[in-house]
């Protein structure tokens, strides 16, 4: 949400409004439908915690975050088709389509891989981006078929730029075209225009005087809790869960993470890093921003959600000392202070360059 959030700033900075593509899982027949439903009410019986995607209880679940979408991000109607996509685009007459941000070009993640490559639209009229498309990962993960496929669409755009280093020479390997690597879009945002969103609550949290870990970890269980604990009494500061708004301390706290009934609002998210005196995260996110917020911070690399976009941008500030590959295995000094000056300086480079990118693209 902050990706959407941040790009479609950037672009109503550069003179255009933008919608964002609201693009859903193709509809699936009704015996299917039965099926899940079947399927969904025998693991609930067999276990409570466990609940499919597609029960009403997520709808509770997301109503908080939902609620930065509908204040702050201008969406599409639902689209369940590549047809309903064309037609979408057909009707609105749009000015250029960007692909991006984050894995949008990791088959697994996608529901249909060749919308995100522009399949749809390919004799429109209308310019072809991508900006901060990434792989998530180094190495290729399309079968031969998909990579045919997108390398033919891939041609077509008329600028791609991508998120990762990696990812550049997997455009050029694999895809036949040229890519250039720009700042996911979190990053080409000040700090203080997430300081606007959390608004009324900036007051609350200058005058908290508590200190604390911000921890956002997906990888959580009990064991990964006692070591953040221990981390806490060394370090003689407290814990606080970006993604939890109860408390950090007491029993099953992990088991409490997992089945919180609500999760917190974006803002709250926000404030949680704003606030903290630290962070320990293995969210590619978590530690954009930790840098965006000027935080000491410390990475578990997440091998699973993709690792080369980690070690790219660290790469690239000199800062890759903060990335380790366990709990277990982390030096607390990453703590004690937050980047280096020169690496804001070479971040504030990167950034003007990767605004000049997006700037020349829709402007061509």
């Amino acid at each position: 949400m902050l990706q959407a959030w941040a790009l479609q700033q950037v672009i109503f900075q550069i003179g255009f409004r933008t919608t964002t593509i609201t693009r859903k899982p193709n509809p699936r027949s009704l015996l299917y439908q039965a099926a899940r439903k079947v399927k969904g009410i025998l693991l609930s019986l067999k276990d409570k915690d466990k609940l499919p995607i597609n029960s009403p209880e997520n709808a509770i679940l997301i109503s908080e975050t939902r609620l930065f979408i509908e204040r702050h991000i201008v969406m599409s109607e639902n689209i369940f088709s590549t047809d309903q996509l064309r037609q979408h685009f057909i009707d609105n007459d749009y000015y250029a389509v960007i692909v991006g941000s984050d894995q949008v070009w990791r088959p697994k993640y996608s529901y249909s891989i060749s919308n995100y490559f522009l399949d749809f639209c390919q004799d429109l009229n209308l310019l072809k981006l991508a900006y901060a498309a990434s792989f998530g990962v180094g190495e290729w993960e399309f079968t031969q078929r998909e990579t045919l496929t997108c390398r033919n669409l891939a041609s077509s755009f008329d600028a791609i730029g991508v998120r990762e280093d990696s990812a550049v020479n997997l455009c050029q390997e694999y895809l036949n075209v040229n890519a250039t690597a720009v700042l996911d879009p979190t990053l080409l945002l000040d700090s203080c225009r997430y300081e606007e969103l959390l608004s009324t609550m900036v007051s609350e949290m200058s005058q908290s005087l508590e200190e604390y870990i911000c921890c956002y970890l997906f990888e959580i269980d009990d064991l990964s809790v006692d070591k953040l604990f221990q981390i806490s009494m060394t370090q003689g500061i407290g814990l606080k869960f970006a993604n939890f708004s109860g408390e950090s301390i007491g029993p099953s706290l992990a088991s409490r993470i997992a089945r919180q009934e609500v999760l917190p609002s974006v803002e709250h998210w926000l404030r949680t890093f704003y606030s903290a005196t630290c962070v320990i995260t293995d969210s590619f996110h978590g530690m954009l921003f930790s840098i965006i917020f000027n935080k000491p911070f410390i990475v578990i690399n997440n091998n699973k959600r993709g690792s080369a976009r980690f070690s790219s941008i660290l790469a690239k500030l000199n800062a890759e000392n903060r990335l380790f590959s366990s709990i277990d295995s982390i030096n607390l000094n990453c703590l004690k202070s937050p980047i280096s000056s020169d690496s804001y300086s070479i971040l504030q480079g990167l950034q003007s360059e990767s605004i000049d990118f997006l700037y020349a693209s829709l402007r061509k």
